[in-house]
């Protein structure tokens, strides 16, 4: 019978690559793909099955279940780019492919970045007169471009000589977008600074999440994954477009702070009451009213693996949309997404594609600027007479290309570029129906716990018995420094009920009380909870 199974197996997919299947054997076919039970089955068959030698991938059925096809088209592709050939079969193909349903899972995640590749042109870049306009270009019309590039890297990186046409085709792209910034070049304004305290003075509970490096077409794809809709408006990053000065000016720094607990505490004199934490410790035990988060593991990567840390963001990006949907959960009522800088994927360089550091005063040098204390005359170089740590003048090449520095190469930002100046000033808004209020209602008593143990009382709105309102299903949690010590059970909250729960009072500083929708994981209210400084009435006896 396994024969006899392989042998129609067999007869499908020469079908298929052959574009010749017969109605009735495709009906079985498309029956074995959409069943989650014949995955398994189905993969063993596709693995004991011989591709044809020679055979031209354009002429096979788009539906077909062999991702080897699919590496074979982007080795076809490759040289048929390389060699300037027609490609609208190309073209034909992948159109196909990436809209069958049936393949979902048996074809190639990178098929609709080759896709956005082969589908684009830059339109009506002639009429963009302002660097708005060109942001506002970038952001709907190139980002999801430099979006494909990247996982075309993610993919094929250890495959450099197929992966050399395409590159070359996205340079020819980026080259006439950077022609045209590099053209408005004077009228560049930074409008980055005190981004966190500003968004941080409005009513309600907020949360600004700092990101170290995220340009915007990863903003983007951040945004896409979220349950909520925002608007997604842009900033534009302080230069040189560093870590140190991008950070410096959004925490309101007057000059430039390469320590981040200055930047903090420049920050809290604006803010008192704001808390900074890393982005991957918060959970329900954080309460604060104004809240940043930092993550810098995009920047980090970046630096330490250059073009191999690319496949790492795609992970990032969802950690960082979860961690919204989270705040949204916990009950921040607004989210605001910025970053300090984006940057450039300097991608496969040889040598020749490297820029000489001009000539003039230059006191250092990096990959993407060079700062000096004489103005230039070189119309490759912009200069921009401004001031940043020891130097008057800035130089930026008009490239997306690193000047000749010591390091690895494939990563890199600081220089003057849409991908590394053009940032999010994201906001995000939680509009969730109101639900039944819950609270805390002796506040006053757990700030002044004379016993080893302490009862939460809780009690439910006064209202009438709505839809929204009817009930509410929450648990009491108690934190201690942050971590979860324990959990009630669930309580059921109706319309002026009450309820009772005692705690043992642990032995730990910053102990906290949070009453969590069991549902929506939203904080309900919550407090401190504090050891009375008077000796407890036991120790007297």
């Amino acid at each position: 019978m396994e024969i006899l199974a392989q042998s129609v197996a067999d007869t499908i997919f020469d079908g298929l690559i052959h574009n010749n299947i017969s109605d009735r054997l495709l009906k079985i076919y498309y029956k074995c793909v959409d069943s989650n039970s014949m995955r398994e089955p189905l993969l063993n068959y596709i693995e004991k099955y011989k591709i044809p030698q020679g055979m031209s991938v354009l002429d096979t059925h788009p539906d077909h279940c062999f991702m080897e096809l699919d590496r074979l088209y982007f080795k076809q592709l490759s040289v048929a780019l390389e060699n300037n050939e027609y490609i609208i079969g190309f073209q034909q193909y992948v159109d196909n492919r990436t809209k069958s349903k049936k393949a979902e899972a048996y074809k190639a995640e990178w098929l609709k970045d080759v896709k956005v590749l082969l589908d684009f042109k830059n339109e009506k870049l002639y009429e963009i007169n302002t660097v708005s306009q060109l942001a506002n270009y970038y952001q709907s019309h190139f980002a999801p471009l430099d979006s494909a590039i990247r996982h075309l890297y993610v993919a094929w990186l250890q495959e450099e000589k197929l992966l050399r046409p395409y590159q070359y085709r996205y340079e020819q792209y980026n080259k006439e977008l950077l022609d045209r910034w590099f053209g408005l070049a004077d009228e560049y304004k930074p409008t980055q600074r005190n981004f966190i305290a500003d968004k941080l003075s409005g009513n309600g509970r907020i949360a600004v999440i700092v990101c170290d490096g995220l340009r915007l077409e990863i903003a983007e794809s951040i945004a896409d994954k979220l349950k909520v809709k925002g608007k997604k408006n842009i900033a534009f990053a302080e230069l040189p477009s560093v870590t140190e000065n991008g950070m410096s000016s959004l925490f309101g720094c007057a000059e430039v702070e390469d320590v981040a607990q200055t930047r903090y505490s420049n920050l809290k004199t604006v803010i008192p009451d704001v808390e900074i934490i890393q982005l991957e410790r918060l959970n329900s035990g954080v309460t604060a009213n104004k809240l940043v988060l930092m993550f810098g593991d995009i920047d980090q990567v970046g630096e330490k693996k250059q073009l191999a840390g690319l496949k790492d963001i795609n992970a990032y990006e969802a950690f960082v949309s979860e961690k919204i949907n989270d705040l949204f959960s916990m009950g921040y009522g607004k989210v605001y997404l910025t970053a300090d800088h984006g940057f450039v994927i300097t991608g496969i360089l040889d040598e020749a594609d490297k820029i000489p550091v001009p000539d003039g005063d230059i006191i250092k040098s990096e990959e993407r600027f060079c700062l000096a204390n004489d103005t230039l005359g070189n119309e490759n170089i912009i200069v921009r007479s401004q001031k940043y740590k020891e130097s008057q003048y800035q130089y930026y090449a008009k490239s997306d290309k690193p000047f000749v520095s010591k390091g690895a190469y494939g990563y890199a930002h600081g220089g003057f570029t849409p991908q590394e100046c053009i940032i999010p000033s994201y906001e995000f808004a939680n509009e969730n129906q109101e639900s039944l209020g819950v609270f805390i209602v002796n506040k006053s008593a757990l700030l002044n716990v004379t016993g080893t143990y302490f009862t939460v009382k809780l009690k439910a709105e006064s209202v009438e018995n709505t839809l929204f309102k009817a009930e509410r299903k929450v648990v009491i949690q108690i934190y201690g420094n942050g971590a979860l010590l324990s959990t009630s059970s669930v309580y059921r909250m109706t319309p002026s009920s009450v309820q009772e729960a005692e705690f043992a009072l642990a032995a730990t500083e910053n102990v906290k009380v949070v009453v969590v929708d069991i549902q929506t994981q939203q904080q309900v209210d919550f407090c401190d909870v504090k050891k009375s400084v008077s000796r407890d009435l036991d120790d007297l006896f």
